[in-house]
This record gives C-alpha cells, sequence and structure tokens, in this order.
C-alpha cells in the first residue's frame, strides 16, 4: 500500500518527503500483530480509512507457506549461552529492597518496591543486544520438536503478557510463569519479569522495520508514532510496564526513537476500544448512537467481556457501562492443553516410543505443534454435529486393539474430540450470561455481543454461543443477536491505527498516576514536619527532613494537555575542592498521596523511581558567579550555596524537567523526561 495516493488534491504545498508512520502493537497473550500507515503530508491523516491499513506478515519461521500470515506466536525462548549485559526495563543497580530478608520476592510480578540509595542512570543499552540469539514466535514451535524435553524447556516462555495482569483467574499461570523466569534469572538471561516482555518486542520491531524497509520506503530520516492495545482490565502500573518494556525494545531494536530514554507521546488504547473502531469501520457490523452491546475477546489465552454503549459514531467512542468485566481462562491455547493432557494418558504405558535419547514430553510436544497448526482447525469447523471417530499420526506407535492404537496412528474417539473444546465453549458461554444478566440488572438493553479475538474466529465457538442465545434469550423485547462476521485477527491492531488517527474527544486527563520529586525540606516549613525527625546539615547548618516526595500531579487530578509547575531547589557543598554534584529524582505511584513526608513513610506506599537527573554544577564554581558562604554557626566551616529552579512541563503525553541554577546562563541546566501516556485512561488525547 502507499497511503500517499490519498492526498492528490490540487493546491497542497509541497512537504518533506520523510514518511511518518504510525505503527500500532497488538501483545497478545498467544498472539501478537502489528498494523500501520504510513505518509508524507499530515493532512492525509483524517482521509485515512481501513482499507489503507496493513499489517506486517511473513513473519519468520511461519508454516503457511505462500498463504498470508499476519500475526505471530506470543513466545520466545533463550538461547543457552546468552548472558544479558545490557541494563533491564527496571535496573536495580544501586537499589535495595524493602522486603524484610532483602531477596526479591519472585511471587510478584516486579518485586517488591524498591528505594534509591544512590541513584543510577537506567541508560537502555544500545549495544549489541544479547537476546539476538534467542528464538521467537515461529521459531519457538520448530524448537519445540526439535529440543531436549529436560534440558531446554525451562528457557522456554509462553502467555507472559499475564505477567501484568493481575485477576484472579490468571493466578495459576503466573504462579508458573514466576517459576520460569526465576531459572532465567539464575541463568543471568533476565534480570527483571518484565524483561521478557521488552526481549519479545524487541524481536517484533526488528521483523516490523525490515518489512517496512523491504516494502513501505522507510528509511532513517522516518520518524515512527507507536501506539499500544492493552486489556481494558489493566491499572496505571501494568500500562507503564508495559510502556518501559517497549521503551527497551524499540531502544534495542532500533526501530523508532526515544526523547529521554521514553517513548515520545505514545498513545495506549484499550483492546475492546480498538476493536470496536474496527467494527464500525468495517462496516460489516452496524452500531448506532445509544446502542448497549458486549464485546467478547476470545484470545488464545484469556476470554474478557466488557460492556459499551455506543456514545459517538463518527469518530466512535464508546462510554463503558457501570457492569463489572468478566474474565477467564477459557482461550483456545486450552484445547492444546487438553490435547497435551490426553496424549499424556494415552501414551504414558508406550515407553517404546523413546529412542534415541527423544523423551515422550518431546513427542508430545510435536504433536501439539501439529495438532495446533492442523487437525485443531479441522475438527473445530466439525464441532459438534459433524464430528466423528478420527485418528492421528504418532510415528513408532505399535497396534493395540485395547488401546485403540494403529500401526503409528492413535484413534480418538467423539467424545474425546467433544471434551477438548466443550470446557472452552462453556466457560466463555457463562462469561457471556454473567454480562448480560449484570448488564440487565442495570437496566441495559444489550442488543448484540461482538466476537473477536483469535478464538472468537472459531466456527465451533460461533455456533455454541449462537445456540446458547437462541434457547435462553430469545423472548420478545429480550432478544440478543451474535455478530460473528469473523473479524481479522489483526482488528485490534487495525482499529488501534484507526484511533490514534482520531484522537480528538477522548476521555478527560484524569491521572491514573502519581508523579512526584524527591526534596529534602527545612524542619517546620510544613505541617507534615511535625511527626517527622529532622536532621542537622553539617554543611549549612539547617534542619531539614530529608528525602520527602513533593507530589506534582496526583491521582484523580484533571491535568490540562499543557501545563507548567515549578519547584525551588538548592544544592549546597563543603568548601573541599570536590566536585559539584547534584540529583533529581522522579517518582511515580498508582496511589494519591499528599506531599511532604518521606519516601518510606506509610504514606508514600507504592512510589518508585521513574527517572531521575544528574546535574554537575562544577561550571559555576569555576566561572566565579558563586560566592562562598560565611560559617553558618560556631565551629562549621564556610560553604557554597547554589539556588534554582526546578520546571516541570507537561505536554500531552509527555512529562519534562528542567533543572536551572541561578546564574548558570543555561550552561549547566540538564533536560530530564518521561513519557506520562499510562497516566491517564486509555484513548486520552
Amino acid at each position: 500500500m502507499d497511503s500517499d495516493i490519498l492526498m492528490s488534491d490540487a493546491g497542497v504545498e509541497p512537504v518533506a518527503k520523510a514518511r511518518h508512520f504510525v505503527v500500532a502493537v497488538d501483545f497478545g497473550t498467544t498472539f501478537s500483530s502489528v498494523a500501520y500507515v504510513g505518509y508524507t503530508n499530515p493532512n492525509q491523516r483524517r482521509r485515512i480509512e481501513l482499507r489503507q491499513v496493513e499489517t506486517i506478515d511473513r513473519y519468520p519461521d511461519h508454516p503457511y507457506g505462500n498463504f498470508p500470515c499476519n500475526d505471530v506466536p506470543t513466545e520466545i525462548w533463550y538461547a543457552h549461552k546468552t548472558e544479558r549485559t545490557g541494563l533491564s526495563t527496571r535496573d536495580d543497580s544501586g537499589y535495595q529492597s524493602s522486603s524484610a530478608d532483602g531477596e526479591e520476592d519472585d511471587d510478584t510480578p516486579f518485586g517488591d518496591l524498591c528505594v534509591p540509595q544512590t541513584p543510577e542512570p537506567e541508560l537502555l543499552n544500545n549495544g549489541e543486544d544479547p537476546v539476538l540469539s534467542s528464538l521467537w514466535g515461529y521459531g519457538v514451535q520448530d524448537q519445540v520438536k526439535e529440543a531436549d524435553y529436560e534440558a531446554d524447556h525451562a528457557r522456554r516462555l509462553t502467555r507472559f503478557k499475564l505477567l501484568l495482569d493481575n485477576s484472579e483467574h490468571t493466578a495459576s499461570v503466573r504462579s508458573g510463569l514466576y517459576e520460569t523466569c526465576k531459572t532465567l534469572k539464575t541463568m543471568h538471561l533476565i534480570k527483571d519479569n518484565v524483561d521478557v516482555i521488552g526481549d519479545y518486542l524487541a524481536h517484533l520491531f526488528r521483523h516490523t522495520k525490515k518489512r517496512l524497509i523491504d516494502s513501505e520506503g522507510y528509511t532513517a530520516d522516518s520518524t515512527v508514532e507507536f501506539v499500544l492495545c492493552v486489556p481494558a482490565v489493566w491499572n496505571g502500573n501494568a500500562n507503564r510496564q508495559m510502556q518501559l518494556a517497549m521503551a527497551r525494545a524499540i531502544s534495542n531494536s532500533g526501530f523508532g526513537q526515544l526523547q529521554n530514554e521514553s517513548v515520545d507521546n505514545l498513545f495506549i488504547v484499550t483492546e475492546p476500544e480498538a476493536a470496536a473502531a474496527c467494527v464500525l469501520a468495517s462496516e460489516k457490523t452496524r452500531l448506532k448512537i445509544g446502542e448497549t452491546f458486549i464485546l467478547l475477546d476470545a484470545g488464545g489465552g484469556t476470554v474478557d467481556a466488557i460492556t459499551y454503549t455506543v456514545d459517538r459514531d463518527i469518530p466512535l467512542r464508546l462510554k463503558t457501562e457501570e457492569v463489572a468485566p468478566k474474565g477467564g481462562l477459557y482461550g483456545s491455547s486450552f484445547v492444546n492443553e487438553r490435547f497435551e493432557k490426553l496424549l499424556r494418558e494415552r501414551l504414558n504405558s508406550e515407553s517404546y516410543l523413546e529412542q534415541n535419547g527423544e523423551t515422550l514430553q518431546n513427542i508430545i510436544d510435536r504433536l501439539v505443534v501439529d495438532f495446533e497448526r492442523r487437525e485443531k482447525k479441522k475438527l473445530d469447523a466439525m464441532f459438534p454435529n459433524k464430528i466423528v471417530d478420527c485418528t492421528i499420526k504418532v510415528p513408532g506407535l505399535r497396534e493395540s486393539r485395547e488401546r485403540r492404537f494403529l500401526n503409528g496412528r492413535m484413534t480418538l474417539r467423539r467424545k474425546e474430540i467433544k471434551d477438548l473444546f466443550r470446557p472452552s465453549l462453556e466457560g466463555v458461554a457463562e462469561i457471556m450470561r454473567d454480562q448480560l444478566t449484570k448488564a440487565r440488572k442495570k437496566g441495559c438493553q444489550v442488543s448484540k455481543v461482538i466476537l473477536m479475538g483469535g478464538f472468537g474466529q472459531s466456527e465451533a465457538l460461533a455456533s455454541y454461543l449462537k445456540g446458547v442465545l437462541a434457547t435462553e434469550y430469545s423472548a420478545e423485547g429480550q432478544k440478543v443477536i451474535l455478530d460473528s462476521s469473523k473479524l481479522q485477527s489483526t482488528a485490534v491492531a487495525c482499529g488501534a491505527v484507526l484511533r490514534a488517527l482520531r484522537k480528538e474527544d477522548g476521555p478527560a486527563r484524569v491521572l491514573q498516576l502519581s508523579y512526584g520529586f524527591l526534596r529534602s525540606e527545612p524542619y517546620g516549613d510544613h505541617k507534615e514536619h511535625s511527626k517527622q525527625k529532622a536532621k542537622l546539615d553539617k554543611i549549612d547548618g539547617v534542619r531539614y527532613v530529608d528525602n520527602t516526595i513533593c507530589w506534582i500531579i496526583n491521582k484523580g487530578d484533571v491535568l490540562d494537555s499543557e501545563y507548567v509547575v515549578e519547584l525551588s531547589v538548592v544544592y549546597t557543598f563543603a568548601d573541599d575542592g570536590s566536585k559539584w554534584a547534584a540529583c533529581e529524582t522522579l517518582y511515580v505511584s498508582d496511589g494519591r498521596h499528599e506531599s511532604h513526608y518521606r519516601r518510606e513513610h506509610a504514606e508514600n506506599q507504592g512510589a518508585q523511581v521513574a527517572g531521575f537527573v544528574d546535574i554537575d554544577l562544577t561550571p559555576l564554581k569555576e566561572s566565579g558567579q558563586i560566592k562562598r558562604q560565611p560559617h553558618p554557626k560556631s565551629g562549621m566551616c564556610p560553604y557554597w550555596k547554589i539556588t534554582g529552579t526546578l520546571r516541570v512541563f507537561v505536554s500531552g503525553r509527555n512529562l519534562r524537567y528542567v533543572v536551572i541554577p541561578d546564574g548558570g546562563n543555561g550552561n549547566t541546566s540538564r533536560v530530564g523526561g518521561e513519557c506520562i501516556a499510562a497516566a491517564f485512561r486509555p484513548g486520552t488525547e
């Protein structure tokens, strides 16, 4: 596609030839996809339609020959001899855990709250990526068919998106992921759990960059505007962790650019809203203003349902109804798990299959991969009425009538096949029922259920849900239809591109996170100091409450798109000839806090370092512009004092802070920054 053909109007002024790309990432539990559009003239944005949005294809090692392949498994397999030398998504250098035993708690996604003792820069590694030798996507599935189970499977990860989920129904999967991550840390392959996400995205971005170079004229002068799709149930902290993983991936892949080591003006949109944008644009489904519908997202891992009312149609804006979202682990990958369990039960006694060092688990793994790629789709299309006994190829299997084995093949009975699918179908139906019941109790008349996601393309699932609706929701005035128009698996990514092109009239800019700076405040300047201990500074003789946090923007506040706040800063240095070095540290939290309490105080629970800027003030010392201060008290020495301003700018979804010392003439100013897209509700301009 060349979306530049959209602008053929006479009178359009010539513009620079470098192309701008809007790139949306749908990071899924079992499969991921990337959609994009490129243009050279900003006036084109408003004219771009769904048919101009393209998807990344030709993923390495995909098994489908010349058939389209527009998504890729969300899987990664770390090479045994690879050792991470770059910094992780959250570098632990200079940090001390607040847990009682001082060790990281591997039962949580990111470990305990860490506070800095001496801040160290979290510079993203721009050198050789030590994870390049890891496998990803379809390459992992090929490796599964070849690897020795005992030696290799500890380095394979799937469903690791759930590391960022805190839902009760995903706890069992997360528990297994934590154990795998613990092993990878022991092997020095990752430093933090969320590194896994950053490493996978780096592979995805490298491939995206290659495809855009090959087919879309991407060059070093091209600019990239990233869009991130997130689950509707994620909180601000999960969105921020995903944002940090993206920043690492951008740095390590060389695709796009960072500003102040952060994703520049990242746009975040929920997966259901992105899918709804695609639904409306595809014209396969008509959504009217005021219409209430359930978006049933049936993916490979999780299945989630959320109820919306159309608030506006062009551009599409949705109002979330006061109906608690419902989710569960009923995705299509659990059909595979049940098939794996069935194979283990049926083949457990066939020890003769283990030859030449090959284990039974290795054999089963290969059969599961083949099932996913071939037999599963055939059986799904036949479910339920056309299902008949069938056979699965198992090389080396010996004939046994009693065990229903043929030479090299295993017979599956009709009931066994149905039992592979039925728990997932029933689970999805129960989630749908739950939303319908809750919506009606709230007085919402749901008119349709829109089925989406990878599992949403299942004919078996669509047929089953239609049967439930026809049987249980067919009364006059209560009829609910199922829209199973089989949205493409890339619908979320494609819809996210459209949503990013039309950001106006999104949610109010209500903060979901708080940001503040570390301060040392003269004791008594604020009433909050009354029950806190003060320390006498040995340089200027003033009593301070040190290491407090001044929260400049707080969760729940409504923030203008352009916002500026200033804080006064004071730096003191002993007259001993040492280097004049200072640091300003930015904190973030998913809670709302009062200012002027020490960072270790209960009031600041949940606060963690977001970034910092180091300042070298030695040039001011050498310039002669700063006057030495007399000794403050008897027995103390003269000292040096520098005053200045910490100026904080919020522009859109970026936060930038500048330290401006008085008398520095700009030469000693230092700039830091943080993308705060995750601080707002998804969809916020």
